[in-house]
């Protein structure tokens, strides 16, 4: 049986979005304990939207900075785990 590479993308992007929020989690709740604030909001800081309808509402930098981060991670994570998936199914295929 060959290797099917949309379960493989499928399984590696899905392991890349919960591995991506845990870090993201993970770093903000270390730099909300270091600057002695609530967990809640300091994540309500970095992403206004999550408070509320607002007529304007300003993004702060560091709100753009872990998206950005979030992003490329995901993606390091989904193209490690491909390669990882991909290895596995050869060796469990032949």
């Amino acid at each position: 049986m060959k290797p099917n590479p949309a379960i493989s993308t499928a399984i590696s992007v899905a392991g890349a979005v919960v591995m991506a929020t845990g870090l993201l989690t993970i770093t903000l709740g270390v730099i909300a304990f270091v600057n002695d604030t609530p967990f809640v909001e300091y994540y309500e800081y970095v992403f206004p939207r999550f408070r509320g309808r607002a007529s304007y509402v300003h993004i702060p930098l560091m709100g753009y900075v872990a998206f950005v981060m979030y992003i490329g991670v995901a993606a390091i994570i989904a193209v490690l785990a491909r390669r990882q998936i991909d290895t596995w199914q050869r060796r469990h295929t032949q």
